[in-house]
């Protein structure tokens, strides 16, 4: 696999390293009214963005969630540090799950701080096992078409290696479908 490849996921995986995932001591204890939550938002998680132009929370998201009833509503048009943290977390789950699982995970437990740290200081461990994992792929994928001329077997790596990942997320995404399901 050529070093352009290589570059981009390690890139990638460093942007994600170095991101300092929030935290709930990370969010403001007063209340914040909409637009303050949005700055907030999308100062804190900006580098996760795929194109400069891409929105990652706009009000009428946080309106969508609320109707939804994945966010309690806000209290004289503010949000807590509760529904901050919410926000994030479907902010996280939103490119996987359907809105009504992302409801069922977070209806499952009540609302308690100690369990969202928890689960966000094991972060930089999944980074490091995703690492590894994608390593893995990128030693499968650079093995094959191992007959084919340069140009086009980078070409045909570069699309194994796509196929492996997403095959890898699909697993993955059901897995978790199964788990939300036997949660519910």
């Amino acid at each position: 696999m050529n070093d352009q490849i290589q570059e981009i996921i390690q890139k990638t995986m460093q942007t994600y390293r170095d991101l300092p995932f929030l935290m709930p001591d990370d969010l403001p204890s007063l209340d914040l009214y909409m637009d303050q939550v949005t700055t907030l938002i999308e100062k804190k998680l900006a580098p996760t963005r795929r194109l400069p132009s891409d929105k990652l929370l706009t009000k009428t998201m946080i309106n969508n969630y609320a109707k939804n009833k994945l966010l309690p509503p806000p209290e004289k048009k503010k949000y807590s540090q509760q529904h901050m943290l919410l926000l994030v977390l479907i902010y996280y789950f939103k490119n996987s799950l359907t809105m009504q699982d992302i409801k069922s995970i977070l209806d499952s437990i009540p609302f308690d701080e100690n369990v969202y740290k928890e689960v966000f200081a094991q972060s930089s461990d999944l980074l490091d096992v995703t690492r590894d994992s994608v390593d893995r792929f990128l030693s499968l994928s650079s093995e094959k078409f191992s007959e084919t001329e340069n140009q086009e077997k980078e070409q045909l790596q570069l699309f194994s290696l796509i196929c492996d990942l997403l095959m890898d997320i699909y697993v993955k995404n059901r897995i978790v479908e199964q788990l939300i399901d036997a949660m519910c």
